[in-house]
């Protein structure tokens, strides 16, 4: 099978660590792959060109709707079986396009569409009138999760047929990790000037206002023996100021990083204050490395919840956070971080996010 994917950013979030296993899985499998990528951020390029495919990374988007690139991404999908759109924008090029070659009566590619997330219906409603056209050109609409699914079925003009509900997947051994903790801890602390006395603690997500970092920063003063890293580009400046203005001394905010897993390896304790997510690939991957997780009683969350695997506490509640960070031992960090990692390799590995994504291919 010949299929290509589609994303107007490729730097390190979420949706490229998805579509990185996804490819990887793709070419284990035999089909042929490859990857448009068409805005300024491509921190992850170097590493998907290391799976030997092929990235077109060369043109890049104007300001505005660019007209050109319906034309350019035409010169490279037409002889492929798939297309496989990520999030909305590329659907606003491929959807015209799709239109326009069934206008002269010719042979369209399968149109497949992943949502990732859907803090843009919060932040610009009119995307909402995008969803919709979405919902009318796309062949396959995949929703990271149920809620998501929801509103396909719910808010356009989808229907059960053709929206699929794929949970997020992760790299992830069966066996618990052991994880010589010191040696990376020694490393990380080093490069953001931190004792190798402090316990570390860590964020990874865009730095946005719907993530909430800022409320975990603002009660690390509570917590004068752990730094807390906040790990993610900052696409909202003024977001970013915000958590500044009231930055204890043990808060990092460290900006973009590549290698996640050396910040996980060498951390004790993972958060996400969220207030919105499908199934957060983030977690997988902190779950993934041993990470006991300290997550926000949102929707994304609960799917994993189960037996009590994670420590949970209300969004946007500061008190409720504070209580489940003090209820924390040694003895229960354990417990949850080994059935988090059960649950995280029984449901979420990143074959078993393959196959589901090759039933909706073939369906």
């Amino acid at each position: 099978m010949k299929v290509v994917h589609i994303c107007q950013f490729l730097g390190v979030g979420g949706l490229e660590k998805v579509l990185y296993l996804l490819i990887k899985e793709q070419l284990r499998a035999g089909h042929y792959v490859e990857l448009i990528v068409y805005d300024y951020e491509q921190a992850w390029v170097s590493k998907f060109k290391d799976l030997n495919i092929q990235v077109h990374n060369q043109k890049i988007k104007t300001n505005g709707y660019d007209y050109s690139l319906i034309f350019y991404m035409n010169d490279i999908v037409k002889d492929f079986d798939i297309i496989h759109t990520h999030d909305l924008n590329p659907v606003l090029y491929i959807g015209p396009l799709k239109l326009l070659t069934k206008l002269k009566l010719r042979r369209f590619p399968k149109f497949i569409h992943t949502t990732h997330g859907m803090e843009h219906i919060e932040l610009a409603p009119k995307t909402r009138i995008y969803e919709k056209f979405l919902s009318l050109v796309v062949d396959r609409i995949v929703a990271v999760s149920p809620a998501f699914k929801d509103y396909y079925l719910n808010k356009t003009f989808a229907n059960s047929k053709r929206v699929f509900n794929i949970d997020n997947g992760s790299d992830i051994e069966k066996k618990f990790p052991i994880i010589d903790q010191a040696s990376f801890k020694e490393k990380i602390c080093n490069a953001h000037d931190i004792s190798t006395d402090q316990e570390l603690w860590i964020i990874l997500a865009r730095v946005f206002p719907l993530k909430d970092q800022k409320i975990v920063s603002d009660i690390m003063t509570n917590y004068p023996n752990a730094t807390l890293l906040i790990c993610g580009p900052c696409p909202d400046k003024s977001y970013l100021q915000k958590i500044k203005a009231s930055q204890p001394k043990n808060v990092v905010l460290t900006g973009s990083i590549e290698d996640v897993d050396q910040y996980l390896k060498a951390s004790t304790l993972f958060i996400s204050a969220s207030h919105h997510e499908g199934i957060p690939i983030s977690v997988l991957e902190a779950a993934a490395n041993g990470l006991p997780c300290v997550l926000s009683n949102i929707d994304g969350h609960r799917t994993l919840y189960k037996n009590g695997n994670f420590f949970v506490f209300e969004p946007n509640d500061s008190q409720s956070l504070i209580e489940c960070l003090n209820s924390i031992t040694d003895q229960n960090k354990i417990e949850k971080a080994i059935k988090l990692h059960k649950t995280v390799y029984d449901l979420y590995s990143s074959h078993r996010m393959f196959k589901d994504y090759e039933e909706v291919y073939l369906s």
